[in-house]
């Protein structure tokens, strides 16, 4: 049983390549260039039953996949194993988010995915070890970025993995809980010392406690 259509991925192309610009015909001629590849080739051969089943790619896919050749190159294709193929024309498909921040790693996307899809789920404390600790004297705006970066670094983990079915959807939202809980715990600290920083220990009236601060969470961050 073949599983994927070598002449649909060249009907794509083609129709890819006559209905865009000539910076965008350049990225079609790559991706019909690679299709014809051993790689391919390889894969379109690949039985449906076995996990080198790439199934259908859409169109969408394709077009993600021609900006990422453009962006980091054709050669980290032939690395990927064909799992690793079908998990990322899943991902290049299923969200324009996710193809920004794995065509925004450039020539190191393949690591980026490799590392995302084969990193199991991680616990609350495991975003604060791999986040860091807080830096002295660090602006809010440096703060900002660092939380960003790692935002984006763990939505692209989770969706990998959610696309590419290596996730329950009970693992999915309890990893979107954890990632949100540690975001929002991260903020508040920052947020508190940075103000305890410039006007003193924040207290409660007429007394020596710490004035206590609560965040209710609702939607995705309950979905544990």
């Amino acid at each position: 049983m073949i599983s994927f259509s070598f002449y649909s991925l060249r009907r794509y192309c083609v129709n890819y390549k006559r209905s865009h610009s000539l910076k965008y015909r350049l990225r079609g001629q790559d991706l019909y260039d690679w299709a014809y590849s051993d790689r391919i080739l390889t894969l379109r051969a690949a039985p449906a039953e076995t996990s080198g089943s790439i199934g259908t790619v859409s169109h969408r896919a394709l077009v993600q996949l021609g900006r990422l050749v453009e962006t980091g190159g054709r050669k980290p294709l032939a690395d990927l194993a064909p799992r690793d193929v079908r998990i990322l024309l899943q991902l290049l498909g299923g969200s324009a988010y996710l193809s920004d921040i794995l065509i925004g790693h450039g020539d190191s996307w393949a690591d980026t995915l490799l590392q995302a899809i084969h990193t199991e789920p991680k616990p609350l404390a495991r975003h604060a070890a791999d986040f860091g600790d807080f830096v002295p004297g660090e602006a809010p705006e440096q703060f900002h970025a660092r939380l960003r970066r790692h935002k984006r670094r763990e939505f692209l983990r989770i969706g990998a993995r959610d696309l590419g079915s290596l996730a329950s959807v009970e693992e999915t939202m309890g990893e979107v809980t954890a990632l949100a809980d540690f975001a929002l715990q991260a903020a508040y600290r920052f947020c508190r010392a940075d103000l305890e920083r410039q006007h003193g220990r924040l207290l409660v009236p007429g007394t020596s406690r710490d004035n206590r601060f609560v965040i209710l969470g609702v939607g995705k961050l309950g979905g544990k």
